[in-house]
């Protein structure tokens, strides 16, 4: 499991140049220090290792603001 997550933290930093009015310790290191820093980006990632019954959860992705 350690290679996913790896990867995942790896394209988050990535993707930090184009946040870098940031002040999260990421952005300073490019390394991942899991901040309570109220500028993080990383708030939310979601394992799932199984699913039963098949088809029970649905995942959608927006490239939008829902206006929730």
């Amino acid at each position: 499991m350690d290679k996913p997550v790896d990867h995942y933290w790896k394209i988050k930093l990535e993707n930090l140049k184009e946040n870098l009015d940031k002040k999260t310790p990421c952005v300073k290191t490019a390394s991942c220090h899991e901040c309570k820093s109220p500028d993080r980006i990383c708030n939310t990632w979601t394992i799932t290792q199984k699913l039963f019954p098949k088809g029970r959860i649905k995942v959608i992705l927006l490239n939008q603001d829902p206006g929730l």
